[in-house]
């Protein structure tokens, strides 16, 4: 049996050719943003360097998360298209599943670090047994994880993180495509986890006015459609589905998007270099004043902590007062100003250019 793995949840681009259970190819390239350009001319080289062809693959296997949103994004969409086109199943390995040299007897638990920057420290954790996860992956904080690992099994993954020895039975790791490959050669037909992406947050919900909580979630391109009318009601010269389908596909973008089955608000945002720009903020009409930007751009600067980011940049109309109260509130300073920047229906504008520290210590002052 001949699988293709696909690696893109963390900080490299990764595929890898596995054949009976064993590797045969592998490649990696260190990144942390960009995968989407990198990951299918990877794959092809690959390949060749293989001599094989894709018809040849009997399966797909991919990282599914947790990890980066847009990495898990990037992935799962290049599986599932190349399933598609092969016809051949794609099939989703969690991140934990996927760490390289996972025991495959016994119970273990795989963590992997979450938000990275004390002292809001988090660890993606999965309870493991005979290799295969038998929990949904969660997020979980350093007393939590300790007292986990405290149990009787063994651990694996980002163990050095914690900074101490916590089992007698330990293994430093990370998710690997050709982890993901050989864990999927051992599954039988009728039991193939859907690529499907995971993604791991503490729960985002806080009352809203009408008591339905606010569901978060990471914007997909499905969704441009949604986020082009909330962007056009929200100002004068709203951007369109194609542009929006254009920036969710990139890899430096992040994006939120506010609502149960319809989209009521959301936040995009680009990451640049170790800056993270804020390009847009919207809420729909009869949902303004309800909390959504605050807890919209709350989920971001997570997004931001989780890749790495330093500094918030952003440009908002001089005239547009509920952004720049909300901005202000949430530890943003001036740092410049744009004349003339905006065009609106009654003239041009200023852009106050305002900046942050990404992460908690931004929240009391900027940067």
């Amino acid at each position: 049996m001949l699988i293709l793995g696909i690696n893109t949840v963390g900080d490299a681009c990764e595929a890898a050719l596995v054949r009976d259970g064993a590797v045969v190819a592998e490649l990696s390239e260190p990144m942390q943003q960009g995968h989407d350009a990198r990951l299918a001319p990877l794959v092809q080289k690959l390949m060749v360097d293989a001599g094989t062809a894709f018809a040849a693959l009997d399966r797909i296997a991919v990282v599914v998360g947790p990890g980066s949103f847009t990495g898990v994004r990037v992935g799962v969409a290049f599986a599932r298209g190349l399933a598609l086109s092969l016809d051949k199943p794609a099939v989703g390995v969690t991140s934990l599943e996927a760490l390289e040299g996972l025991p495959r007897e016994g119970n273990v638990l795989g963590l992997l670090l979450a938000k990275r920057r004390p002292p809001e420290r988090t660890w993606w954790i999965q309870r493991i047994a005979g290799g295969r996860g038998i929990e949904e992956p969660g997020e979980a904080d350093e007393a939590a994880v300790r007292a986990i690992a405290a149990q009787p099994g063994a651990l694996c993954g980002a163990i050095a993180s914690l900074g101490s020895v916590l089992n007698l039975h330990q293994r430093e790791s990370a998710p690997t495509a050709a982890a993901a490959a050989c864990f999927v050669a051992r599954l039988p037909d009728r039991d193939l986890p859907p690529p499907s992406p995971v993604y791991v947050r503490k729960p985002d919900a806080t009352p809203m006015r009408s008591g339905r909580p606010m569901s978060l979630r990471p914007a997909v391109i499905s969704d441009a459609a949604d986020l082009s009318r909330l962007h056009a009601a929200a100002f004068d010269d709203g951007w369109s589905k194609d542009d929006f389908a254009t920036w969710l596909a990139r890899a430096e973008a992040m994006a939120i998007v506010g609502g149960d089955r319809d989209a009521v608000a959301f936040g995009l945002a680009l990451a640049a270099g170790a800056d993270a720009e804020l390009l847009t903020i919207a809420t729909g009409q009869d949902q303004r004043r309800a909390g959504w930007g605050r807890r919209i751009f709350e989920a971001l600067d997570t997004e931001a902590v989780n890749r790495g980011l330093e500094r918030w940049v952003l440009e908002v109309a001089g005239n547009n007062l509920p952004a720049i109260s909300l901005y202000r509130s949430s530890g943003f300073v001036e740092i410049g100003v744009r004349k003339a920047y905006y065009r609106t229906r009654d003239g041009r504008v200023d852009a106050l250019v305002m900046s942050r520290k990404v992460g908690p210590a931004g929240r009391q002052a900027g940067a």
